[in-house]
């Protein structure tokens, strides 16, 4: 596996880097994926979809990311779902407010339920490839818990750079 990408930049928090390459670049399928992050991610249930995973990856820059989930369908199984990537960004704190000043357009995808610890109130908005989404925890949150990828099924694989 090549050397991970360094994700560092001007001031910003890394993970705004990192973000961004992945909306211009969808991860539709693991390979770019693992490409992307930097992480080496490794099967750990095969089905309808394929999971892939990944936990404490120093992805460069300063990045790091306590998980990352990719789920995939496989191909003749009957999924209907397109791919999707999940990563719990570590590290410093990145504010709601920076993350909204950041990417213009998200809107509140429903109210966490107080449940649990790991509830989240998601931000979402629409790409041409899927939705992407930024979760923070409970419905008063302040540090980014999660950033999602969710792909519409069949988009075509990424060219390889």
């Amino acid at each position: 596996m090549a050397a991970a990408p360094s994700w560092a930049s001007d001031g910003d928090p890394a993970i705004f880097a990192l973000v961004d390459r992945l909306i211009a670049t969808p991860p539709v399928d693991h390979e770019t994926a693992d490409r992307l992050t930097g992480a080496r991610l490794e099967l750990d249930f095969s089905g309808y979809l394929d999971d892939y995973s990944a936990q404490d990856v120093q992805a460069g820059g300063g990045l790091t990311i306590d998980s990352i989930l990719y789920r995939e369908p496989v191909p003749g199984r009957g999924s209907q779902a397109g791919p999707l990537l999940l990563m719990e960004p570590g590290g410093a704190c990145v504010t709601q407010s920076e993350v909204m000043a950041r990417y213009p357009g998200l809107a509140a995808a429903g109210d966490a339920i107080a449940h649990s610890a790991r509830e989240q109130t998601y931000y979402s908005r629409a790409e041409p490839w899927g939705k992407l989404a930024f979760g923070f925890p409970g419905p008063a949150g302040h540090c980014l818990k999660s950033v999602s990828f969710t792909m519409h099924p069949h988009l075509p694989s990424a060219p390889q750079e």
